[in-house]
């Protein structure tokens, strides 16, 4: 056909079809870019961050045996699909704290609260050789194991509590 002789109305339907047809195709882009890329690492942390959570909450209980090794206090217990993990130096007024730890799917992550410590997450990451790690929201660059967790947690409360007597 030759494009002079196209009714103008036509050429206008043409344009606004040819115009939908490439805003349609931006956002079909656009959801696509949008929606969560499946990677080998998620894969990783969806098998074994549970793995991990377990172990963490392991390391939290041993580690609670041990406080009065510090002259501390302490103890663990389970609630909900968290933990408590609470920490005391004893005394004529005792200084108490604590820090509730819940493994959070959705957050991608363990996520941490406790008295006078504020929240922070231990975002699940993998480490080069392909095992589930945390990095703490509260600062630092070091991917953590189970038993790093656990200290850093620990420390949290302890050096809180030391900051106080």
């Amino acid at each position: 056909m030759n494009d002079p002789l196209i009714p103008e109305w036509m050429k206008k339907k043409k344009t606004e079809k040819t115009e939908q047809t490439e805003q349609g195709s931006a956002s079909a882009k656009e959801e696509v870019r949008q929606r969560p890329i499946v990677t080998f690492a998620s894969l990783i942390i969806e098998k074994d961050s549970q793995k991990f959570w377990r172990e963490l909450q392991e390391k939290l209980r041993i580690s609670v045996q041990f406080l009065p090794e510090l002259g501390l206090t302490g103890s663990t217990s389970s609630f909900g699909s968290g933990v408590r993990v609470s920490v005391s130096f004893p005394g004529i007024l005792p200084i108490r704290t604590y820090t509730d730890l819940f493994w959070a799917k959705e957050a991608g992550g363990i996520r941490c609260s406790g008295r006078n410590i504020g929240a922070y997450i231990l975002q699940f990451r993998v480490t080069p050789d392909n095992r589930v790690a945390v990095l703490s929201s509260r600062g630092g660059n070091d991917l953590m194991n189970p038993e790093e967790a656990c200290e850093h947690v620990m420390k949290v409360m302890i050096d809180l509590i030391g900051s106080q007597e």
